[in-house]
């Protein structure tokens, strides 16, 4: 009868891996070594050669976060601020999001943490204006889309930066356009748009850049614009607003919008608390321990938690850091890895400083 003879450890492996199937051999009598057909002996050599030098993990994902994010920014789609258009995007890809889930949660932030939405506030809707650069051509094409229906609903949090353009009327264009013509009406139609894409922006967890300018209407309108800025006081999260176009806006309306807003982002940011109440919020972030049972049973509990937070900025990292290791009990077992205790303190040196209780 026919059979198979493996002539190498690895070969079996080879065949439950896929990458030789049995029945691609050639049957011989015997105990002679069977044959693969030719046609596969040369994928069968690189498959061994790439498991013998496969390496432990991804060479990029070894790289520190930083460099990673740079190396998005050239990839990922951006924007610019064109001189005659605003806000322009430039095109690129997004097929490294399926790369693996780490660089997909990487890329997402930044996809829509760095760009700038540019975003139209008209009397009847509001509208996100999507354009781009042709730099063949040097023309710039555009869509309009209906704010916010483009984005999809789990990436909206994400967004940070932000350029309003509120367009108001006159008497005549609203009567011919939107059949009102009183300023006042006109005016609470704006209101009214503004009111819900502040709406919109108080669910976002940071504002990093809020751009809000004025355009058209005359100067009857221009005397009750306060009405239609009426709702940016309600935002809370904003770190850096510029009200542009000073000449529509009276000045001291826009410094003190301005100077309320950015301090209404320090009265809410984390680095205002006192330390002891940030370590506290730190607890309840970051993994925890409970201990139940003393001596010999005493059994040690993780509860999950989000590590993220360690990534915020260097003092959070130094705060949380010292947190996360002095707050937990951890459990060591002798292992032959390390024969002795110098062995195993050289693998947690980095940490060391931070471990304050254990259980051997």
């Amino acid at each position: 009868m026919p059979r198979y003879a493996a002539t190498h450890p690895s070969e079996e492996n080879l065949f439950n891996n896929g990458a030789v199937r049995k029945d691609q051999m050639l049957h011989v009598d015997g105990d002679a070594v069977p044959r693969l057909r030719l046609r596969r002996a040369e994928e069968v050599c690189v498959a061994f050669a790439v498991g013998a030098s496969r390496p432990k993990g991804c060479p990029f994902l070894k790289l520190p976060y930083e460099l990673r994010a740079h190396i998005y920014n050239y990839v990922l789609p951006s924007t610019t601020d064109h001189p005659d258009r605003g806000i322009v995007w430039l095109r690129a890809t997004a097929a490294i999001w399926a790369t693996n889930r780490l660089v997909y949660k990487e890329c997402i932030r930044l996809m829509y943490g760095n760009p700038t939405f540019l975003i139209d506030i008209r009397f009847d809707k509001a509208e996100f204006l999507y354009q781009w650069v042709l730099p063949q051509r040097s023309l710039v094409p555009k869509r309009v889309f209906n704010f916010p229906d483009p984005i999809v609903a789990r990436y909206r949090p994400l967004m940070r930066k932000f350029y309003v353009r509120v367009h108001q009327v006159d008497s005549y264009t609203g009567m011919i356009k939107y059949n009102y013509s009183n300023p006042e009406v006109l005016a609470r139609g704006l209101r009214c748009q503004v009111n819900i894409l502040c709406a919109f922006l108080k669910e976002m967890h940071e504002i990093r850049e809020l751009r809000i300018s004025y355009h058209g209407g005359n100067e009857e309108s221009h005397t009750i614009l306060p009405l239609v800025m009426d709702p940016f006081w309600q935002l809370k999260r904003t770190k850096k607003v510029t009200v542009e176009d000073p000449g529509l806006v009276n000045e001291a309306l826009r410094t003190r919008l301005q100077e309320h807003l950015t301090d209404a982002y320090t009265k809410n940011s984390l680095m205002r608390l006192p330390l002891e109440l940030r370590e506290h919020v730190y607890r309840h972030a970051l993994p925890h321990t409970l201990s139940t049972g003393t001596g010999d049973k005493k059994v040690i509990t993780w509860y999950p938690g989000d590590i993220s937070i360690l990534g915020t900025c260097r003092q959070v990292n130094v705060e949380a850091t010292r947190v996360l290791y002095a707050t937990n009990e951890f459990e060591f077992s002798w292992m032959l890895k390390y024969p002795s205790e110098h062995d195993w303190q050289e693998e947690v040196s980095n940490c060391s400083d931070y471990l304050e209780r254990s259980k051997s």
